[in-house]
């Protein structure tokens, strides 16, 4: 009943679970939505001068969905987009997280992704208002 990985020279233990389909769900607003087949919820919370700059997306539709290969997120606006892959792979999330973590779209645009932030183009800044997603795996 346990899964033994091992990367970046560290062993992981985890109880084997049973795979679950995940279909895209839409977010709609809700301070928490919860997501038992990625194992967890996403919570937000409404800020000052961070998170998702609540301007950038009001009106729009906003969907948390999975990995499906390619996607590309730029936290710094100082440089240039880069790959999920790349990201989380600096960030040292194992391969087999990176698969099961939610994504916030809006559109086609990667907006955020736990643990990496949210793109420039969708940030709050300065004192505006903002949202800030946070990502809680359920720890059973």
């Amino acid at each position: 009943g346990v899964v033994f990985r091992r990367y970046q020279e560290k062993l992981f233990t985890e109880k084997k679970k049973t795979p679950t389909r995940f279909e895209p769900r839409a977010w709609n607003g809700e301070s928490r939505l919860a997501l038992p087949a990625l194992g967890g919820e996403l919570r937000f919370k409404r800020v000052r001068g961070g998170g998702i700059a609540s301007s950038s997306i009001k009106g729009k539709r906003l969907q948390v969905r999975l990995r499906s290969g390619g996607e590309r997120l730029r936290p710094d606006a100082r440089r240039p987009s880069r790959t999920l892959k790349n990201l989380f792979q600096e960030a040292g999330v194992p391969p087999w997280e990176r698969e099961r973590m939610p994504l916030l779209f809006c559109g086609a645009d990667l907006v955020w992704a736990p643990g990496l932030g949210v793109d420039a183009k969708f940030l709050s800044a300065g004192r505006a208002p903002g949202i800030l997603p946070d990502w809680r795996p359920s720890s059973a």
